[in-house]
């Protein structure tokens, strides 16, 4: 019965071992962009606060508006 157990703790151990191996490590998520349309301290473009992407720079006539408290009293508001 030793013998046994012995076999099936040896077998379980080197499933464990193989799993470990064959499944890849996973990397941990990295944010790639965050823009901040919360601080316009720049009226023509937004930051990106990670450092990783370009700033955005509006265009068309894009820009920042006065709080409105997340509601723009226009269609689709909630």
């Amino acid at each position: 019965m030793k013998m046994k157990n012995s076999t099936t703790l040896t077998i379980i151990f080197s499933i464990a071992v193989l799993v470990g191996i064959a499944i890849p490590r996973a990397h941990a998520l990295e944010l790639l962009s965050y823009w901040d349309f919360n601080d316009p301290g720049d009226s023509t473009s937004a930051a990106d606060v990670t450092g990783n992407s370009p700033d955005l720079t509006f265009n068309g006539g894009a820009a920042y508006t006065e709080d409105g408290g997340g509601l723009s009293d226009s269609a689709g508001d909630y």
